[in-house]
């Protein structure tokens, strides 16, 4: 069993560095991009703290704007860079600020035993800002996302499918993968929520549940996250802290978002307790 992960960073170094040592596997693989706003002193810094690892690569940095489609495109593209440069079983998304639950080789057993594409999927209700958006996004020169034309609904382009959405952060299969980037469809789907807001949060959900039941799927990314609501339809994670600790230790998920090494140094270290024992 070999995972490839992606991890996107851009601020916290501290925390990245401390993330890449709790998931290190010298038979995995791992693909870093550090975002264009963090600076070159970052990307250099990461850069040299790796340079002697042959399976650790820094991407060329990109500029990676909130609810546009270059959080999807970053992704395909590191997909695309993995399956050809590389062999492995899994790819698995992280930011700089996730963190294990269990040690490589419980999640690479657990990967293993029960083989599975592990994205978080809900169905639209009626009124969700995703169902109902009808008009474009994109960035301009200076990266803020900008409002744009009117577009049709989900539907009117792909009759007889139903757009999905959930969280951005997952555990997919090689096969998946490979489909996601090969596949006609899903390049159809790119074309269409190219232009959509927060369309990380919908564009594999929706590609995954209108591939046929081609590939197995279970509806959870088994993640141990804790939702604060900051509005109708806006949901962040929260910083998860030491009165998360007993619950997010004992939820049997693999991995926690969001972790700060530096607000609270004892509960990454009892963590730790948990992976290196």
């Amino acid at each position: 069993m070999k995972i490839a992960y992606f991890i996107m960073a851009h601020q916290n170094m501290s925390q990245l560095f401390r993330t890449i040592n709790a998931i290190y596997d010298p038979w995995n693989v791992y693909l870093l991009h550090i975002d264009v706003k963090a600076g070159d002193s970052y990307k250099q810094t990461v850069e040299q703290a790796f340079a002697n690892f042959g399976n650790i690569t820094v991407m060329d940095p990109r500029d990676i704007t909130w609810g546009t489609w270059t959080q999807v495109e970053i992704q395909l593209q590191a997909i695309t860079d993995l399956l050809s440069n590389h062999a492995w079983d899994y790819f698995i998304n992280l930011s700089g600020v996730d963190y294990p639950l269990k040690s490589q080789a419980y999640i690479k057993e657990y990967l293993r035993v029960n083989p599975s594409n592990y994205l978080h999927v809900l169905d639209e209700p009626k009124g969700h800002r995703y169902a109902t958006e009808r008009f474009t996004y994109t960035q301009d020169e200076a990266g803020n996302l900008v409002r744009g034309e009117e577009k049709p609904m989900f539907a009117e382009s792909f009759p007889g499918m139903e757009s999905h959405f959930g969280s951005g952060w997952f555990m997919l299969t090689r096969s998946f993968c490979e489909y996601l980037v090969t596949d006609s469809q899903p390049r159809r789907m790119a074309d269409y929520y190219r232009y959509c807001l927060m369309s990380d949060e919908t564009y594999f959900q929706t590609v995954m549940m209108n591939s046929g039941g081609a590939f197995p799927h279970f509806k959870h990314n088994l993640r141990y996250i804790v939702m604060d609501q900051t509005g109708q339809f806006t949901l962040n994670a929260s910083v998860l802290d030491p009165s998360h600790e007993e619950k997010m230790l004992g939820s049997g998920l693999l991995f926690a978002r969001k972790v700060d090494c530096t607000l609270h140094p004892e509960m990454v270290n009892r963590i730790d307790q948990v992976l290196f024992e």
